[in-house]
């Protein structure tokens, strides 16, 4: 969007971006618009992250459109924004759906506001695709009609759990945010751990996902790593944090070496870190290494292709924020091709079709909302201030 647009979201007023209504083609100039609505935060402190899925929505809206739209309708995107707060998040979930009477909403991003939005969703019966993964309390409720994109918390402790044990370590520690995702990570570790031999300790310590110091904690975890003979730390929290958390072990002279979370594969990891995240390991999507991906590989192209549109469009990388929107946008365009604008078909052909996007092949079902396995994630290394692919 221009920077007028842009403004306006940043005010919290909604916008409507009508993409593709006059095509050179005319298939789209007659039918009726499909509505689909956005839930992200564009103002505030996260904004960063909420611009990315954001623009990633906007350019391939405008590829859908430009490719004959959904069976010739084309699709009319509305973004609101909710500025990572619950309560704006609710209210715009409420009028995208009651008012703007948008056939399937897609995000909030940020797990803090996700269990909100989803109950919401649930109870206005809107397909909602919700752009951070779920947690342990969200999936417990079994909500009919949300459907999340990232690898939950599950997925990624047991891909680090089998890293752990094919590297042969035999103890860890684990350091987690106080966030219940961060720390259901850090429990599942342990449990996938154990199961493979290796003596997982759960921090009893948590940390905030906005905090500028750690190093008490740390301080405390020192002693710990030496009397149990620790072999290595699994930092259960975003990259940010894990930019913190490296700088005070850097301060502490700590050495032990640390795997990070999915969420290590972010811009701020690197950019706040700098030599204290150097020889992190972490699994995440595909998106991170574009350039270390096997171009024949029939998944890989996917993502290097997207990669390649949207760092033309944008003049930056893409990111996992941006990738999941794409994820989202092309697993509803796929629906909406069989159930046509209808809420409730929507859902039934949602929980059952297959999808093959940049975080991995999807198989949903009634039983599962999350849809991905591990087979999605690749391990990381920060080399040279780069994120690189392991070999």
């Amino acid at each position: 969007m221009g920077r007028k647009n842009h403004h306006l979201v940043a005010m919290g007023i909604g916008v409507l971006v009508i993409l593709g209504l006059t095509l050179s083609n005319g298939v789209c100039e007659t039918k009726t618009p499909i509505k689909i609505g956005a839930n992200l935060a564009l103002s505030g402190p996260v904004a960063f992250a909420g611009i990315e899925p954001r623009d990633a929505l906007v350019m391939e809206v405008a590829r859908i459109n430009e490719g004959g739209g959904i069976n010739g309708h084309p699709i009319q995107l509305i973004i609101e924004d909710n500025g990572c707060d619950p309560a704006k998040a609710a209210s715009a979930l409420t009028k995208l759906v009651r008012r703007d009477k948008v056939v399937a909403v897609i995000g909030p991003i940020f797990a803090g506001i996700a269990p909100t939005v989803a109950a919401l969703a649930n109870r206005e019966k809107v397909p909602d695709i919700i752009l951070c993964p779920s947690d342990k309390g969200t999936r417990e409720k079994h909500y009919k009609w949300v459907f999340f994109i990232p690898h939950n918390e599950v997925i990624v402790a047991e891909k680090i759990a089998d890293y752990l044990a094919q590297e042969g370590y035999k103890s860890a520690i684990t350091f987690a945010a106080n966030e219940p995702m961060w720390i259901d990570l850090g429990r599942e570790v342990k449990e996938f751990g154990a199961k493979k031999g290796i003596e997982v300790v759960e921090f009893e310590e948590t940390h905030g996902t906005a905090d500028v110091d750690t190093t008490p904690q740390l301080a405390k975890m020192k002693p710990i790593i030496k009397e149990k003979k620790i072999e290595v730390l699994v930092a259960a929290t975003h990259g940010g944090m894990g930019a913190v958390i490296g700088k005070n072990m850097q301060t502490l002279g700590m050495t032990i070496p640390v795997i990070g979370s999915h969420a290590y594969g972010i811009p701020f990891t690197i950019q706040i870190g700098g030599k204290a995240v150097e020889g992190v390991r972490f699994p995440t999507e595909k998106v991170v290494v574009p350039h270390d991906l096997d171009p024949n590989d029939p998944h890989n192209k996917l993502v290097i292709d997207f990669c390649k549109h949207f760092e033309a469009r944008y003049k930056r990388p893409a990111t996992v924020w941006s990738a999941n929107g794409f994820d989202a946008i092309h697993m509803l365009a796929q629906a909406l091709k069989k159930s046509g604008p209808d809420r409730n078909k929507l859902r039934d052909v949602l929980e059952s079709q297959e999808y093959t996007g940049t975080n991995g092949s999807f198989h949903y079902s009634p039983t599962d909302h999350d849809g991905l396995g591990k087979e999605g994630l690749v391990w990381v290394i920060i080399e040279d201030g780069k994120f690189r692919a392991m070999k």
